[in-house]
């Protein structure tokens, strides 16, 4: 199936006292159509295949449109990635609202683990001060994002402080082996310690950040539920096992009067 969208209309400037009475401000709907993306442009093909999953209409994507093309797109739509992912959090009035960085497969029910978070690396030498030395530098620690100021202008001594994104499932560097060749051949090098800020903690079980598995009320809830419905189930069949007992006492009796 194939959309069209109707060509734009002429329009005077907003304000104008034009004395065309008949052109108006387009609407809504058609201002948007107007800047959407032609769909059949040819310079990307989305596969879209139509089928039934348990009995209902149902559309299937290929991996490669789901979790890389169309994705690619959405990750576009914010004009400063870096200067949002930088902030924990942002204030509504007076409601904090967390940063959760979008995925594809984001559910509203549960947050990701994987974070932004600042780390310092402590002993840094002067001259490894470069941006594109320092985010390599720090891959095995996770996604880097970007410096502080002080570290960006040099003004913090040796400490190189930088904001990554790192999954909190997954264990976490201490340190980092600086290697290199010295002048005459040989080879040389020195640890680089890692510390890292505020790491949130995960929750296994609801999926949230802010607390431990062991600390989580909803396990807790969830098991005292579990623990009140295996003690009635207990106690019910107990109680069924009690009554079938009393019926088969009562019968034996009676059977052995008649007799």
């Amino acid at each position: 199936m194939k959309t069209t969208v109707g060509k734009n209309r002429a329009m005077a400037p907003y304000g104008s006292r034009g004395n065309d009475q008949g052109v108006s401000k387009p609407s809504f709907v058609a201002a948007v159509q107007a800047k959407l993306p032609v769909l059949n442009d040819g310079t990307s093909s989305i596969e879209i295949r139509h089928g039934t999953y348990l009995g209902k209409p149902a559309v299937f994507f290929t991996a490669q449109d789901y979790f890389v093309t169309l994705a690619q797109d959405c990750k576009l739509t914010l004009k400063d990635y870096n200067h949002i992912l930088f902030k924990e959090y942002v204030d509504i009035g007076e409601a904090p609202m967390k940063i959760l960085e979008w995925t594809t497969d984001f559910r509203p029910e549960e947050e990701t683990s994987i974070v932004p978070v600042w780390i310092l690396i402590h002993q840094l030498p002067w001259h490894l001060f470069r941006w594109q030395v320092i985010s390599k530098l720090v891959s095995d620690v996770g996604v880097a994002v970007g410096p502080d100021q002080a570290t960006y202008s040099k003004s913090r001594g040796n400490i190189a402080k930088i904001k990554v994104e790192i999954d909190l499932l997954k264990p976490r560097l201490d340190q980092i082996w600086l290697g290199f060749n010295l002048l005459d051949g040989t080879e040389d090098g020195r640890w680089l310690e890692i510390e890292y800020e505020k790491v949130p903690s995960y929750c296994l079980y609801c999926k949230l950040q802010g607390h431990l598995e062991s600390q989580c009320r909803n396990k807790i809830r969830d098991e005292r539920v579990k623990v009140q419905r295996e003690e009635q189930y207990k106690r019910e069949k107990e109680s069924k096992i009690e009554k079938k007992s009393n019926d088969e006492e009562g019968y034996q009796i009676v059977t052995r009067k008649r007799g």
